[in-house]
């Protein structure tokens, strides 16, 4: 969660029931005046100014402290909602109320058509979105709860291992010129990637004199001779 007295990016994103308008995204930090569109004050993509007839024209206000988005009704005629409460009675100022990620906020209500029970005029619902106040994604898991950044390891020690053993396969038809304590190390990297050579295994002990026996699971058996 962000922390601080810095601006705060929000969004406003239009749901299916409501009077059209297009998506908003604002940085808030000073109140930031909610209501209808009038000459002077016009819609915009980083305002919260509305093309909406049943919204009064200071219809309420929104603001941030410390990373939290705050939302108050200021006296307006048709109410704002937050997930389906509304915050005050016509005309009278509504307490401070947080503003969480994912709530639905509503400005004004739909006026109908007494006869045909048509909206005529409707109002703002909007999805809030505040995306400093998301918690960390945890890392990824796979369905057994192994975490993928484990599973990366593996892959490259796999990786490791399959490169040694490819060199050491390709090398089993070449005379060594390498000192011994060179091909030591080569052959205790792939003991590293093979850990059941090591208790019992060939490869426990290793006389750079004699021949070695690589156990490889993917090849067949080596035999490697020092110079």
């Amino acid at each position: 969660m962000a922390t601080g007295n810095g601006p705060v990016r929000i969004f406003l994103r239009p749901q299916p029931k409501s009077h059209p308008f297009t998506e908003r995204e604002c940085m808030i930090d000073e109140k930031m005046k909610v209501g209808r569109s009038v000459a002077k004050s016009k819609p915009s993509s980083n305002n919260l100014v509305f093309d909406c007839k049943v919204l009064s024209r200071n219809h309420a206000v929104i603001w941030a402290t410390d990373g939290q988005v705050f939302v108050r009704d200021t006296k307006s005629s048709n109410g704002t909602f937050i997930n389906n409460a509304r915050l005050s009675a016509t005309g009278e100022e509504s307490v401070d109320t947080l503003l969480k990620d994912g709530d639905i906020i509503q400005f004004g209500v739909d006026v109908m058509e007494n006869q045909r029970q048509k909206v005529t005029h409707g109002c703002i619902i909007a999805l809030f979105v505040n995306p400093s106040a998301r918690a960390p994604s945890p890392p990824p898991e796979l369905a057994s709860g192994i975490r993928l950044s484990e599973i990366t390891e593996l892959a490259q020690l796999l990786m490791v291992r399959e490169v040694l053993s490819r060199f050491l396969l390709m090398a089993g038809t070449l005379h060594f010129l390498l000192h011994n304590h060179v091909m030591i190390v080569l052959v205790l990297l792939l003991t590293l990637c093979e850990p059941d050579s090591l208790c019992g295994g060939p490869l426990a002990t290793v006389n750079p004199q004699q021949f070695v026996w690589v156990p490889l699971r993917k090849f067949q058996s080596l035999t490697i001779k020092f110079s």
